[in-house]
Protein backbone atom coordinates (compact mmCIF):
# COMPACT_ATOMS: atom_id res chain seq x y z
CA UNK A 1 0.00 0.00 0.00
CA UNK A 2 1.30 3.45 -0.91
CA UNK A 3 1.95 6.04 1.76
CA UNK A 4 -0.55 8.87 2.00
CA UNK A 5 1.81 11.41 0.44
CA UNK A 6 2.74 9.17 -2.50
CA UNK A 7 -0.88 8.14 -3.08
CA UNK A 8 -1.98 11.78 -3.18
CA UNK A 9 0.86 12.65 -5.56
CA UNK A 10 -0.17 9.77 -7.83
CA UNK A 11 -3.77 10.99 -7.71
CA UNK A 12 -2.69 14.49 -8.83
CA UNK A 13 -0.76 12.93 -11.71
CA UNK A 14 -3.88 10.96 -12.74
CA UNK A 15 -6.00 14.11 -12.60
CA UNK A 16 -3.51 15.87 -14.88
CA UNK A 17 -3.55 12.96 -17.32
CA UNK A 18 -7.37 12.83 -17.58
CA UNK A 19 -7.44 16.60 -18.14
CA UNK A 20 -5.07 16.06 -21.02
CA UNK A 21 -7.22 13.17 -22.24
CA UNK A 22 -10.45 15.18 -22.49
CA UNK A 23 -8.56 18.14 -23.95
CA UNK A 24 -7.06 16.24 -26.87
CA UNK A 25 -9.60 13.46 -27.31
CA UNK A 26 -13.32 13.90 -27.12
CA UNK A 27 -15.91 11.19 -26.60
CA UNK A 28 -18.03 9.50 -23.96
CA UNK A 29 -15.25 7.18 -22.85
CA UNK A 30 -12.82 10.04 -22.24
CA UNK A 31 -15.35 11.91 -20.11
CA UNK A 32 -16.28 8.74 -18.22
CA UNK A 33 -12.62 8.25 -17.27
CA UNK A 34 -12.31 11.95 -16.44
CA UNK A 35 -15.26 12.03 -13.99
CA UNK A 36 -14.26 8.69 -12.44
CA UNK A 37 -10.83 10.03 -11.53
CA UNK A 38 -12.06 13.48 -10.48
CA UNK A 39 -14.78 12.12 -8.20
CA UNK A 40 -12.71 9.24 -6.81
CA UNK A 41 -11.26 11.09 -3.81
CA UNK A 42 -14.45 13.00 -2.80
CA UNK A 43 -16.55 9.84 -3.11
CA UNK A 44 -14.03 7.87 -1.03
CA UNK A 45 -14.04 10.50 1.71
CA UNK A 46 -17.84 10.57 1.73
CA UNK A 47 -17.88 6.76 2.00
CA UNK A 48 -15.50 6.91 5.01
CA UNK A 49 -17.76 9.47 6.70
CA UNK A 50 -20.74 7.21 6.07
CA UNK A 51 -18.93 4.24 7.64
CA UNK A 52 -17.95 6.35 10.64
CA UNK A 53 -21.59 7.17 11.42
CA UNK A 54 -23.21 3.90 10.29
CA UNK A 55 -20.86 1.59 12.18
CA UNK A 56 -21.75 0.45 15.69
CA UNK A 57 -19.51 -1.82 17.73
CA UNK A 58 -19.78 -3.50 21.11
CA UNK A 59 -16.85 -5.24 22.81
CA UNK A 60 -16.69 -7.13 26.10
CA UNK A 61 -14.80 -9.75 28.08
CA UNK A 62 -16.37 -12.68 29.88
CA UNK A 63 -15.53 -11.07 33.24
CA UNK A 64 -15.24 -7.52 34.51
CA UNK A 65 -11.69 -8.19 35.68
CA UNK A 66 -9.29 -10.73 34.21
CA UNK A 67 -5.91 -12.02 35.35
CA UNK A 68 -2.63 -11.38 33.57
CA UNK A 69 -1.50 -14.26 31.36
CA UNK A 70 -4.78 -16.19 31.50
CA UNK A 71 -7.12 -16.77 28.57
CA UNK A 72 -10.45 -14.94 28.77
CA UNK A 73 -13.50 -14.99 26.53
CA UNK A 74 -13.73 -11.98 24.19
CA UNK A 75 -16.84 -11.03 22.20
CA UNK A 76 -17.31 -8.30 19.62
CA UNK A 77 -20.49 -7.29 17.77
CA UNK A 78 -20.10 -5.10 14.65
CA UNK A 79 -23.25 -3.61 13.13
CA UNK A 80 -23.97 -1.65 9.95
CA UNK A 81 -26.97 0.55 10.75
CA UNK A 82 -27.07 2.35 7.40
CA UNK A 83 -28.73 1.70 4.01
CA UNK A 84 -25.46 1.07 2.12
CA UNK A 85 -23.13 -1.92 2.21
CA UNK A 86 -19.77 -1.72 3.95
CA UNK A 87 -17.08 -3.72 2.16
CA UNK A 88 -13.37 -4.25 2.66
CA UNK A 89 -13.39 -3.15 6.30
CA UNK A 90 -10.11 -4.23 7.91
CA UNK A 91 -10.08 -4.39 11.74
CA UNK A 92 -6.92 -3.26 13.53
CA UNK A 93 -6.30 -5.30 16.69
CA UNK A 94 -4.31 -4.20 19.72
CA UNK A 95 -1.39 -6.65 19.72
CA UNK A 96 1.29 -5.29 22.07
CA UNK A 97 -0.47 -5.45 25.44
CA UNK A 98 -2.77 -8.35 24.58
CA UNK A 99 -3.16 -11.23 22.13
CA UNK A 100 -6.44 -11.93 20.32
CA UNK A 101 -5.93 -15.63 19.62
CA UNK A 102 -7.79 -15.84 16.28
CA UNK A 103 -7.52 -12.27 15.02
CA UNK A 104 -5.86 -13.51 11.82
CA UNK A 105 -9.11 -15.20 10.80
CA UNK A 106 -10.72 -11.78 10.23
CA UNK A 107 -8.49 -9.91 7.74
CA UNK A 108 -11.46 -8.12 6.16
CA UNK A 109 -15.15 -7.68 6.96
CA UNK A 110 -18.18 -7.02 4.77
CA UNK A 111 -21.57 -5.98 6.13
CA UNK A 112 -24.75 -5.71 4.03
CA UNK A 113 -27.18 -2.88 4.89
CA UNK A 114 -28.58 -3.12 8.43
CA UNK A 115 -26.71 -6.28 9.31
CA UNK A 116 -24.38 -7.37 12.08
CA UNK A 117 -21.65 -9.90 12.68
CA UNK A 118 -20.40 -11.36 15.94
CA UNK A 119 -16.80 -12.33 16.65
CA UNK A 120 -15.86 -14.55 19.61
CA UNK A 121 -12.40 -15.76 20.54
CA UNK A 122 -10.03 -16.18 23.49
CA UNK A 123 -7.83 -13.23 24.40
CA UNK A 124 -4.76 -13.09 26.66
CA UNK A 125 -3.85 -9.86 28.47
CA UNK A 126 -0.09 -9.84 28.89
CA UNK A 127 0.30 -7.04 31.48
CA UNK A 128 -1.46 -5.93 34.63
CA UNK A 129 -3.28 -2.62 34.67
CA UNK A 130 -6.09 -0.95 32.75
CA UNK A 131 -5.68 -0.55 29.00
CA UNK A 132 -7.40 -0.92 25.63
CA UNK A 133 -7.67 -4.33 23.99
CA UNK A 134 -9.54 -5.81 21.05
CA UNK A 135 -10.32 -3.70 17.97
CA UNK A 136 -8.91 -0.17 18.18
CA UNK A 137 -9.35 1.05 14.58
CA UNK A 138 -10.65 0.12 11.13
CA UNK A 139 -8.85 0.59 7.82
CA UNK A 140 -11.00 1.50 4.78
CA UNK A 141 -9.61 1.26 1.24
CA UNK A 142 -11.16 2.69 -1.90
CA UNK A 143 -12.00 0.37 -4.79
CA UNK A 144 -8.68 0.81 -6.65
CA UNK A 145 -6.56 0.33 -3.52
CA UNK A 146 -4.90 3.71 -3.96
CA UNK A 147 -5.92 5.19 -0.62
CA UNK A 148 -6.36 3.66 2.85
CA UNK A 149 -7.82 5.66 5.71
CA UNK A 150 -7.77 4.58 9.36
CA UNK A 151 -11.06 5.19 11.21
CA UNK A 152 -11.05 5.09 15.05
CA UNK A 153 -13.22 2.38 16.53
CA UNK A 154 -16.50 3.99 17.68
CA UNK A 155 -16.39 2.14 21.01
CA UNK A 156 -12.97 1.09 22.25
CA UNK A 157 -12.78 -1.32 25.16
CA UNK A 158 -10.55 -1.06 28.24
CA UNK A 159 -9.74 -4.22 30.14
CA UNK A 160 -9.08 -4.32 33.88
CA UNK A 161 -6.28 -6.83 34.41
CA UNK A 162 -5.20 -8.22 37.77
CA UNK A 163 -1.45 -8.60 38.37
CA UNK A 164 0.16 -12.00 38.80
CA UNK A 165 0.97 -13.00 42.38
CA UNK A 166 4.57 -14.22 42.35
CA UNK A 167 7.54 -14.44 44.67
CA UNK A 168 9.17 -11.30 43.28
CA UNK A 169 8.89 -9.43 46.59
CA UNK A 170 10.07 -12.23 48.89
CA UNK A 171 13.77 -11.61 48.34
CA UNK A 172 13.21 -7.93 49.05
CA UNK A 173 11.84 -8.72 52.51
CA UNK A 174 15.47 -9.01 53.61
CA UNK A 175 15.94 -5.35 52.68
CA UNK A 176 18.14 -3.92 55.44
CA UNK A 177 17.34 -6.92 57.61
CA UNK A 178 13.66 -6.05 57.58
CA UNK A 179 12.79 -9.16 59.61
CA UNK A 180 14.94 -8.17 62.57
CA UNK A 181 14.41 -4.44 62.12
CA UNK A 182 10.65 -4.67 62.35
CA UNK A 183 10.33 -7.89 64.37
CA UNK A 184 7.22 -8.65 62.30
CA UNK A 185 4.63 -10.51 64.35
CA UNK A 186 1.04 -11.40 63.52
CA UNK A 187 -1.47 -9.29 65.51
CA UNK A 188 -3.26 -12.44 66.77
CA UNK A 189 -0.05 -13.76 68.23
CA UNK A 190 -0.14 -13.30 72.00
CA UNK A 191 2.46 -11.16 73.72
CA UNK A 192 4.96 -13.27 75.64
CA UNK A 193 4.47 -13.47 79.35
CA UNK A 194 7.12 -14.68 81.77
CA UNK A 195 9.51 -16.49 79.42
CA UNK A 196 13.22 -16.67 78.90
CA UNK A 197 13.10 -13.21 77.35
CA UNK A 198 11.41 -11.67 80.40
CA UNK A 199 12.31 -11.39 84.07
CA UNK A 200 10.95 -9.44 87.04
CA UNK A 201 11.79 -5.74 87.02
CA UNK A 202 14.88 -4.68 89.01
CA UNK A 203 15.26 -1.01 90.01
CA UNK A 204 17.77 0.59 87.65
CA UNK A 205 16.62 -1.34 84.52
CA UNK A 206 16.31 0.75 81.39
CA UNK A 207 12.78 2.10 81.04
CA UNK A 208 12.50 1.20 77.33
CA UNK A 209 13.22 -2.44 78.23
CA UNK A 210 10.15 -2.63 80.49
CA UNK A 211 7.26 -4.66 79.02
CA UNK A 212 4.68 -1.89 79.41
CA UNK A 213 1.87 -3.81 77.72
CA UNK A 214 2.11 -6.56 80.30
CA UNK A 215 2.20 -3.95 83.08
CA UNK A 216 -0.99 -2.33 81.75
CA UNK A 217 -2.64 -5.76 81.59
CA UNK A 218 -1.50 -7.33 84.85
CA UNK A 219 0.10 -4.57 86.88
CA UNK A 220 3.35 -6.58 87.07
CA UNK A 221 6.60 -5.00 85.95
CA UNK A 222 8.68 -7.26 83.68
CA UNK A 223 11.91 -6.44 81.86
CA UNK A 224 13.06 -7.78 78.50
CA UNK A 225 16.38 -9.52 78.66
CA UNK A 226 16.96 -9.34 74.86
CA UNK A 227 17.90 -6.24 72.90
CA UNK A 228 14.85 -6.53 70.63
CA UNK A 229 12.36 -3.73 70.77
CA UNK A 230 8.62 -4.21 70.50
CA UNK A 231 7.13 -5.20 67.17
CA UNK A 232 7.06 -2.23 64.83
CA UNK A 233 4.05 -1.29 62.79
CA UNK A 234 4.91 -1.69 59.10
CA UNK A 235 3.44 0.74 56.58
CA UNK A 236 4.08 0.35 52.86
CA UNK A 237 3.30 3.37 50.69
CA UNK A 238 2.56 2.71 47.00
CA UNK A 239 3.58 5.68 44.85
CA UNK A 240 2.36 5.20 41.25
CA UNK A 241 3.48 7.34 38.35
CA UNK A 242 0.99 9.12 36.13
CA UNK A 243 -1.51 7.04 34.15
CA UNK A 244 0.41 5.01 31.52
CA UNK A 245 0.19 6.14 27.90
CA UNK A 246 3.13 4.44 26.19
CA UNK A 247 3.91 0.74 25.93
CA UNK A 248 6.99 1.03 28.17
CA UNK A 249 4.88 2.70 30.86
CA UNK A 250 2.35 -0.16 30.81
CA UNK A 251 5.22 -2.65 31.23
CA UNK A 252 6.52 -0.62 34.17
CA UNK A 253 3.06 -0.45 35.76
CA UNK A 254 2.79 -4.24 35.44
CA UNK A 255 6.08 -4.78 37.33
CA UNK A 256 5.05 -2.25 39.98
CA UNK A 257 1.66 -3.87 40.63
CA UNK A 258 3.14 -7.38 40.63
CA UNK A 259 5.69 -6.37 43.26
CA UNK A 260 3.05 -4.64 45.41
CA UNK A 261 0.61 -7.57 45.50
CA UNK A 262 3.46 -10.05 45.96
CA UNK A 263 4.63 -8.07 48.99
CA UNK A 264 1.06 -8.20 50.34
CA UNK A 265 0.96 -11.96 49.69
CA UNK A 266 4.12 -12.34 51.76
CA UNK A 267 2.44 -10.79 54.80
CA UNK A 268 -0.73 -12.80 54.20
CA UNK A 269 1.07 -16.14 53.84
CA UNK A 270 3.22 -15.54 56.91
CA UNK A 271 0.24 -14.16 58.86
CA UNK A 272 1.95 -10.91 59.65
CA UNK A 273 0.41 -7.47 59.52
CA UNK A 274 1.24 -4.50 57.30
CA UNK A 275 -0.68 -1.40 56.24
CA UNK A 276 -0.69 -0.52 52.55
CA UNK A 277 -1.30 3.12 51.63
CA UNK A 278 -2.17 3.93 48.01
CA UNK A 279 -4.07 6.49 45.90
CA UNK A 280 -7.39 5.77 44.21
CA UNK A 281 -9.42 8.97 43.87
CA UNK A 282 -8.12 9.72 47.35
CA UNK A 283 -5.40 8.32 49.57
CA UNK A 284 -6.56 5.03 51.10
CA UNK A 285 -5.12 2.69 53.68
CA UNK A 286 -5.73 -1.04 53.93
CA UNK A 287 -4.40 -3.56 56.44
CA UNK A 288 -3.19 -6.94 55.16
CA UNK A 289 -2.69 -9.72 57.70
CA UNK A 290 -4.48 -12.80 56.36
CA UNK A 291 -5.95 -14.29 53.19
CA UNK A 292 -9.23 -12.40 53.39
CA UNK A 293 -7.61 -8.97 53.81
CA UNK A 294 -5.08 -9.82 51.09
CA UNK A 295 -7.78 -10.50 48.50
CA UNK A 296 -9.58 -7.29 49.43
CA UNK A 297 -6.34 -5.39 48.82
CA UNK A 298 -5.62 -7.39 45.64
CA UNK A 299 -8.99 -6.53 44.09
CA UNK A 300 -8.73 -2.87 45.12
CA UNK A 301 -5.29 -2.45 43.56
CA UNK A 302 -6.39 -4.30 40.41
CA UNK A 303 -9.10 -1.68 39.86
CA UNK A 304 -6.34 0.84 39.23
CA UNK A 305 -4.13 3.31 41.08
CA UNK A 306 -4.48 6.97 40.20
CA UNK A 307 -4.37 10.39 41.80
CA UNK A 308 -7.65 12.17 42.34
CA UNK A 309 -5.83 15.50 42.73
CA UNK A 310 -2.32 16.91 42.88
CA UNK A 311 -2.53 16.86 46.68
CA UNK A 312 -2.76 13.06 46.74
CA UNK A 313 0.85 12.61 45.64
CA UNK A 314 2.06 15.17 48.18
CA UNK A 315 0.09 13.39 50.89
CA UNK A 316 1.63 10.02 49.95
CA UNK A 317 5.19 11.32 49.98
CA UNK A 318 4.65 12.99 53.35
CA UNK A 319 3.44 9.86 55.15
CA UNK A 320 5.40 10.08 58.41
CA UNK A 321 6.54 7.50 60.90
CA UNK A 322 4.50 8.62 63.91
CA UNK A 323 7.17 7.39 66.32
CA UNK A 324 9.98 4.88 66.61
CA UNK A 325 7.48 2.01 66.67
CA UNK A 326 6.52 2.57 62.99
CA UNK A 327 8.55 1.46 59.98
CA UNK A 328 7.55 3.22 56.73
CA UNK A 329 8.68 1.82 53.36
CA UNK A 330 7.96 3.36 49.97
CA UNK A 331 7.36 1.39 46.77
CA UNK A 332 7.69 3.79 43.83
CA UNK A 333 6.59 2.86 40.33
CA UNK A 334 9.46 4.84 38.81
CA UNK A 335 11.92 2.43 40.45
CA UNK A 336 10.73 -0.27 38.07
CA UNK A 337 12.06 1.34 34.90
CA UNK A 338 14.35 -1.05 33.05
CA UNK A 339 17.06 1.63 33.03
CA UNK A 340 17.10 1.88 36.84
CA UNK A 341 18.98 -0.28 39.28
CA UNK A 342 16.50 -2.17 41.46
CA UNK A 343 19.03 -3.39 44.00
CA UNK A 344 16.71 -2.16 46.76
CA UNK A 345 14.13 -4.71 45.65
CA UNK A 346 11.47 -2.04 45.21
CA UNK A 347 11.61 -0.80 48.82
CA UNK A 348 12.96 2.57 49.89
CA UNK A 349 13.16 4.35 53.22
CA UNK A 350 13.02 7.67 51.36
CA UNK A 351 9.81 9.22 50.03
CA UNK A 352 11.52 11.04 47.14
CA UNK A 353 13.39 9.77 44.10
CA UNK A 354 16.53 7.70 44.79
CA UNK A 355 18.94 10.29 43.36
CA UNK A 356 17.50 13.10 45.47
CA UNK A 357 17.60 10.89 48.54
CA UNK A 358 21.26 10.13 48.02
CA UNK A 359 22.04 13.78 47.53
CA UNK A 360 20.25 14.65 50.76
CA UNK A 361 22.09 12.00 52.69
Amino acid sequence: MLSGRRAFFLYIVLVALVFALVTFREGALSYAVFYTVILLLPAYLAYCIYIRFALNIFQELSAHKVTKGEESGYRCIIENTGPLSINGLKPVWEDRLSTAVRAGEYPSLSLPPRSRIEISMPVVCRYAGTYEIGITDFVVRECFGLFALKIPCPARFRAVVRPAVTGTAQAAMAFKDLESEARMRHPLEKEPMLTGDLRPYIPGDRLHAVHWKNYAHSGELLTRTSDDEETKEIRLVLVPAEEPRRFEEYVRRDAFLEFAVSAAAFFSDSRRQASFIYPRDSVREQVVSDEESFYAFYEAVSDGLFYGSAKDREELLSVPAHDESVLVLFIRETDFDESRDQAGGGFSRYPGEPDSAKGAG
